[in-house]
């Protein structure tokens, strides 16, 4: 069996849809980098004329988007593809010499349209060229057939893009594999520990007194460790098991679901999106074609007393690829080489976008700013109602308080030891309200991801901590008493 759900049908809506997609990332990215800080002299001459001349980012933008249209109009696909993917990737390193990270939001269009690229190719090589082998499918009813011409409806099907596609999906889920590898390779099994994902939970849009289901779904996510460890550990089951996708097309449906699920879990939770990835997976997972080709057969065999069928008592034949693929062992052989090769040289690309070296301009900056920090830092031994060496709930006490540029850090420690396992960030909220999970007020109270504690162990402490201070306040308008303290002398 095949392991595309467009078995049969044109590839034509995959390219379209790879196309649109880089093409809305080659925006962002243009818009990006055009409003992007000057590089230091360190880093390579071309990065730095992109980041410092809005004019040649946009420039490049519109030549990725120039030759991403005629990519999608099949004008000499391996030139315009090649060019277009030249366009993202210059765009994405400039981005990550802007920002100082890797930026894998942006991988998966450009490794998608590699693999296609490398598809294309060995099909070329192999002399399946621009020749199509006639349309979808054989007029199998009334449906199918174009009123006026009385040809089958559907396009033609290109067979070096059946290569095409496979080498694309190949580069999907290699992406994933390789993020889900990435995770297992610098963190372990602690990935899977739900630690991770709860920080992440209660370090974004979290907010404990919040009435909807949404907040209910995440306070529940925050306080039960089992089922945060779950969610972690399906999401690395899943980001896993996408290398399923290239071995059937129902096994390709069902993943590109969990990978749907995935992502949709992941923005309910944090409010992070992968936008570009849940449109491509939309369209590669299931099988449109037939589908929309079931359904047209349906309304108008509706419109019929009685239905259409090919010959007398027979179902309708199923959708099936020219020869290339779906019948000869050498040509199924051929599309293994492709995946494989496309695997191979997606994890290479992608490794070698996610260990892309900081920027000069971002190291200076992160020392000046550490620098700063430590000049403007300064230690108390009262804040308030807090001091060192008060003790919490928990077994924890306050070890030391100190001030920032911004707010102030209260470290805490369990009794009778003096090694630091958590520390708690104080500071006026932008959002006038505490985004956290200890209802801090108007203040934000949050905590660092890197604390030693399970946060079930830190709540009953950083709860504490805001009933004191909404104590000293006389209300939940703590934001103003925390800048009182920040301006004293």
């Amino acid at each position: 069996m095949s392991a595309s759900p467009y078995q049969g049908a044109s590839r034509a809506p995959l390219r379209v849809s790879l196309a649109v997609v880089a093409a809305l990332d080659a925006i962002v990215l243009g818009g990006t980098v055009a409003k992007g800080q000057a590089l230091s002299e360190e880093v390579p001459r071309v990065w730095r004329w992109l980041s410092g001349s809005p004019l040649a980012a946009w420039g490049v933008a519109v030549v990725a988007l120039g030759a991403l249209a005629a990519f999608a109009r099949r004008w000499r696909p391996l030139v315009s593809g090649a060019v277009a993917l030249g366009a993202l990737a210059c765009l994405v390193a400039t981005v990550e010499h802007i920002t100082g990270g890797a930026r894998r939001s942006f991988y998966l269009s450009g490794a998608m349209l590699l693999g296609w690229l490398v598809g294309l190719a060995y099909a070329r090589s192999l002399g399946h060229g621009d020749t199509p082998m006639g349309r979808t499918a054989s007029a199998r009813s009334p449906a199918e057939i174009r009123p006026h011409t009385g040809e089958p409806r559907g396009r033609r099907i290109w067979p070096e893009e059946i290569l095409a596609e496979a080498g694309a999906t190949a580069a999907l889920a290699a992406t994933y594999v390789n993020g889900a590898s990435s995770k297992l390779l610098s963190g372990g099994v602690e990935w899977a520990d739900g630690v991770a994902l709860r920080s992440l939970v209660v370090t974004s849009t979290f907010h404990a007194s919040g009435e909807g289901w949404l907040d209910a779904y995440k306070r529940v996510v925050v306080e039960q460790p089992v089922l945060a460890q779950g969610l972690a550990g399906a999401a690395l089951l899943i980001q896993l098991g996408s290398a399923s996708m290239l071995v059937d097309r129902r096994l390709r449906v069902l993943w590109g679901t969990l990978l749907l699920g995935f992502h949709a879990n992941v923005l309910l939770l944090t409010g992070i999106h992968y936008g570009s990835a849940m449109l491509l997976l939309l369209v590669w997972s299931y099988p449109w074609p037939g589908m929309i080709s079931w359904v047209r057969r349906r309304l108008v065999e509706g419109r019929k007393s009685t239905p259409q069928r090919t010959e007398e008592g027979e179902k309708d034949p199923p959708f099936q690829d020219p020869p290339l693929v779906s019948t000869e062992p050498a040509a199924r052989r051929r599309l293994h080489l492709v995946m494989a090769g496309s695997v191979v040289i997606t994890l290479s690309a992608v490794g070698v976008a996610s260990a892309w070296p900081e920027s000069p301009t971002s190291k200076e900056a992160s020392e000046e700013g550490e620098a700063s920090d430590e000049t403007l830092s300064q230690d108390l031994k009262v804040l308030g109602p807090f001091a060192v060496g008060d003790a919490l709930t928990s077994g924890l006490h306050i070890t030391r308080i100190t001030r920032t540029e911004e707010g102030f850090e209260i470290e805490l420690a369990r009794a009778p030891e003096k090694v630091t396992v958590a520390t708690l960030q104080l500071r006026p909220s932008a959002a006038g309200m505490d985004p956290g999970p200890f209802e801090a007020g108007t203040a934000e109270l949050r905590y660092d991801r890197d604390a030693r504690i399970p946060l079930e162990a830190l709540l009953p402490a950083g709860k504490e901590v805001a009933r004191r201070l909404k104590a000293a306040a006389g209300s939940a308008e703590t934001a103003k008493l925390v800048e009182q303290w920040l301006s004293a002398p």
